[in-house]
């Protein structure tokens, strides 16, 4: 009986001196985690308290808080996103990946009319092929964002492709609360291992770097029960489902780009126009002169995925590099 007396009172010193500690979120006095825990008990149809057993002792990541109280940073010059994810040696290895995979990548493109190349450029761009998929545990990196983000914060949440295609906006606060849900249902319902599943600092998973939602939507897997973003096969199937189903990707082009003398003509509002009915999308460069591009619905598709329109070039400008290295290299 005193054993047992005595683990009791050690079980509960523990949890105590945890909640005692500065760099713990501590849901008995945090009230975005009630709020939070009671949205997962709704969601789940579970009790209050087996809601709250996920939101005990939450390390306090000050990179995480960093980031997400870091102010709005000036947008890159395009020249200096592409210096990132265009480099020689992501083509290479891009290369390296198409060809080891090219039989999954092929066989997937015919089953989602998604260009291989793309889909080779988004896991290079999101995660260096496999190579770095994220040190932080995603389910505290979720929590300290949701809980550090004030309610007035928005962010970018993607592209609409309906009716009038725009930048979607979604309170930041709401967005991660979403994700932390999702997650949690995923490893009710999957098994996914909270304990051990690593990201990025903001919650991306695998080597497409699905957020938990997305995970919960576009993954797929014809040989695993439950899809791994880990596994190469998985996340190339996946970031094709993606792309067809939350992009609405077709066949044809993504981006042209068009001389200086083609758009002299043009007004730009907020770096887009129009000409011949077609969007045109200019692109400031490092020394204060523009890079003109016309751009095509598959442009759109790729905005679903990271809302940053050099995001998206570079990944069209990644692929047809990987593209022309892989041909070259096969001749």
């Amino acid at each position: 009986m005193n054993m047992i007396q005595a683990l009791l009172t050690l079980l509960s010193s523990s949890t105590y001196n945890c909640y005692q500690q500065d760099d713990v979120i501590d849901i008995h006095n945090n009230a975005t985690l009630k709020h939070i825990a009671h949205d997962v008990a709704k969601y789940e149809k579970i009790s209050i308290a087996e809601a709250e057993s996920y939101f005990q002792c939450i390390p306090s990541m000050g990179y995480t808080k960093k980031r997400s109280n870091s102010k709005k940073q000036v947008k890159s010059p395009l020249s200096n996103f592409r210096k990132n994810l265009v480099s020689d040696y992501r083509i290479k290895q891009g290369v390296k990946f198409y060809k080891k995979h090219e039989k999954i990548l092929l066989e997937t493109s015919l089953e989602y009319n998604v260009d291989p190349f793309v889909i080779t450029a988004i896991i290079g761009a999101e995660s260096n092929y496999g190579r770095f998929t994220g040190k932080y545990n995603v389910k505290n990196a979720l929590i300290n964002i949701a809980t550090h983000s004030e309610p007035e914060d928005t962010i970018s949440v993607g592209f609409n492709q309906q009716h009038h295609p725009s930048i979607v906006k979604q309170s930041k606060q709401s967005f991660f609360v979403d994700e932390i849900i999702a997650l949690i249902h995923l490893h009710r319902s999957f098994g996914l291992n909270l304990t051990n599943l690593t990201g990025s600092w903001d919650g991306g998973i695998g080597l497409p770097q699905f957020m938990p939602t997305s995970y919960q939507k576009y993954a797929v897997s014809k040989k695993n029960a439950f899809p791994d973003l880990f596994d190469p096969e998985d996340a190339i199937q996946s970031t094709a489902n993606y792309l067809e189903k939350r992009g609405q990707w077709q066949l044809g082009p993504i981006a042209e780009q068009l001389s200086d003398k083609s758009t002299e003509n043009l007004e730009f509002t907020e770096d887009i126009a129009h000409i011949d009915h077609t969007t045109v999308r200019r692109f400031m460069m490092n020394n204060g002169t523009y890079e003109y591009w016309k751009i095509f619905p598959n442009f759109n598709a790729l905005l679903t995925y990271n809302s940053r329109p050099h995001y998206a070039l570079c990944i069209h400008t990644l692929a047809e590099k990987i593209h022309e290295h892989t041909i070259q290299s096969s001749t």
